[in-house]
């Protein structure tokens, strides 16, 4: 993935990378013990969403294959981080967080205060997002420029959400 992908990388993004590569159990295992599990979808992007009539916020989600169980903040990380683009997110995300939130709360989770869910996501921004990259970038045939640029749009956009939410301090 570096030798591919490094250059194209946020600063501070190779080093993350270097670091991520030898803290990803001991991540997964942090997040997963601190953080209520749902059903977790683990491709949760904006492509694998079908939206119907939005006055009655309709949206099906599609491309199951690779669902398990785990924390939620990973989902709903994963989406933000590979589905806008860097500046969309930075400019949104607290509000989309906290309205995340406010509807587990309105669905009946109690117990989970928005502090956690916060920090669980900012958390799950150095987890999913890099693994899928990083796994994409060094086993995919990148022969086609498109599939190398779309490999180094997530990268860019994963590495960055992860530095952004202090990515290098957490995996220290």
């Amino acid at each position: 993935f570096a030798a591919h992908f490094a250059d194209r990388l946020p600063e501070g993004g190779a080093e993350l990378g270097e670091r991520f590569a030898t803290r990803y159990l001991d991540l997964q295992k942090t997040l997963s013990g601190r953080s209520p599990w749902t059903l977790a979808h683990q491709d949760f992007r904006v492509e694998n969403l079908l939206f119907g009539d939005p006055s009655l916020d309709e949206v099906a989600v599609i491309d199951w294959q690779g669902m398990g169980r785990g924390p939620g903040a990973y989902d709903l990380a994963y989406l933000l981080s590979g589905s806008m683009t860097i500046d969309a997110r930075r400019a949104h995300e607290d509000a989309l967080v906290d309205d995340y939130h406010a509807r587990l709360e309105s669905h009946g989770i109690t117990g989970y205060g928005i502090d956690q869910c916060r920090d669980d996501y900012g958390f799950a921004q150095c987890l999913g997002g890099l693994a899928t990259s990083i796994f994409s970038g060094a086993t995919l045939d990148l022969a086609n420029e498109r599939g190398f640029e779309l490999i180094s749009t997530m990268a860019n956009r994963h590495f960055t959400a992860a530095l952004d939410h202090g990515g290098l301090e957490r995996m220290t």
